[in-house]
């Protein structure tokens, strides 16, 4: 299942050919900055904890690998009918991947999606730019794995290191770990190889010498004779691995149902913290998937995957668009102020919306 979570990072690559491909054209214009919020800021309610009226009540979101736990809480904010006690009809629908979800998006048949970092990036050079409310995650749950014999930072030098395609999570993951272990990306030759699982049985046959794996696979590698070299989950890392994302002309025109929504979702978020097993149990349904599978990606989740509270900073964009310029070079000139915007968060904060839904920061 967490191999499943893997998927949803494609490679960013076939990802901006995507929206290039549905938009036709790029925009030069620019985007307005998370300071300045593309959005009409929601409006302020009198009693405490009380929302503004909604714009508009049928919203449909989707989601970019119904396999992951952080994109998962959609659903579960259905299932809970939190999207439903604050006023709004919510359609949830899984798509295969970035890509297909931001050809619904621009198309209209979405009001949203969990979108990850690399896709936002990208729309801000396209005539739909995409805006970024809320993550789900923030943290990049990974280790790097060295074959028998490769223990450290010199004995990894020269060597190769295995990633599933330029511009994935994984080719962030190894970016990452890099610098962690003090080395520069000319120091190794990364290599495109495959899925998680193809990067592992290459590693162990001593085809490349090293590769990101999920965190949750490194105790059973290190009994097999791997080596750990660095785990990304001990650093204060931000990554914008998936996030509610909107068309910034929609949120411009929907501030309060949008803000609705993030409520939702962050009500369902603390749920799952709250009620694991509950949380685990609605996933298997919906994913039709083992029981003990279920409870064990929900638990990960729960246990430090997930951000809980839904905020960030602007942190969380910079690796995103680093691997992104590997790609698609001009990605590196986007301001990454015009990503996202923390109004609605902060506005949940200021008018006691938090305390009242049981939200912990």
């Amino acid at each position: 299942m967490r191999h499943g979570r893997h998927q949803a990072w494609r490679a960013i690559g076939p990802l901006v050919a995507s929206i290039a491909i549905v938009l036709a054209a790029c925009s030069g214009a620019a985007s307005p900055s998370a300071t300045t919020p593309a959005a009409s800021a929601p409006v302020a309610s009198g009693a405490a904890g009380q929302l503004p009226p909604p714009e508009t009540t049928k919203v449909t979101i989707g989601l970019t690998n119904n396999l992951a736990a952080g994109q998962f809480i959609d659903q579960f904010a259905k299932d809970l009918g939190t999207f439903k006690k604050y006023g709004l009809d919510v359609d949830v629908i899984a798509f295969e991947g970035d890509s297909k979800a931001t050809q619904a998006l621009v198309a209209g048949q979405i009001q949203g999606a969990e979108s990850s970092g690399g896709m936002v990036i990208a729309s801000q050079k396209t005539d739909t730019p995409l805006v970024t409310v809320a993550l789900n995650n923030v943290r990049l749950d990974y280790v790097l794995i060295g074959a028998k014999g490769v223990t450290s930072a010199a004995d990894l030098k020269g060597k190769q290191v295995g990633v599933s395609s330029l511009g994935s999570v994984a080719h962030a993951v190894v970016l990452a770990a890099l610098k962690n272990l003090n080395l520069q990306p000319s120091d190794v030759t990364i290599t495109a190889v495959g899925s998680e699982s193809a990067r592992i049985a290459a590693v162990t046959a001593g085809s490349i010498q090293a590769a990101p794996v999920q965190i949750d696979r490194a105790d059973k590698l290190k009994a097999e004779g791997l080596n750990v070299l660095t785990d990304l989950t001990k650093t204060d890392l931000q990554y914008a691995t998936a996030g509610l994302g909107f068309q910034k002309d929609w949120l411009a025109k929907n501030p309060n149902t949008a803000l609705r929504l993030v409520a939702s979702l962050l009500e369902a978020q603390e749920t799952m913290w709250a009620k694991p097993d509950l949380a685990a149990q609605k996933y298997a349904e919906f994913n039709q998937s083992d029981p003990a599978v279920a409870k064990a990606t929900i638990d990960s989740y729960v246990g430090g995957g997930g951000n809980r509270g839904m905020a960030f900073t602007k942190d969380a964009f910079v690796l995103p668009q680093e691997v992104l310029a590997t790609v698609s070079p001009n990605d590196a000139q986007v301001d990454l102020d015009t990503v996202f915007d923390l109004s609605y968060l902060e506005k949940l904060k200021d008018i006691g919306f938090d305390p009242k839904a049981g939200v912990s920061q």
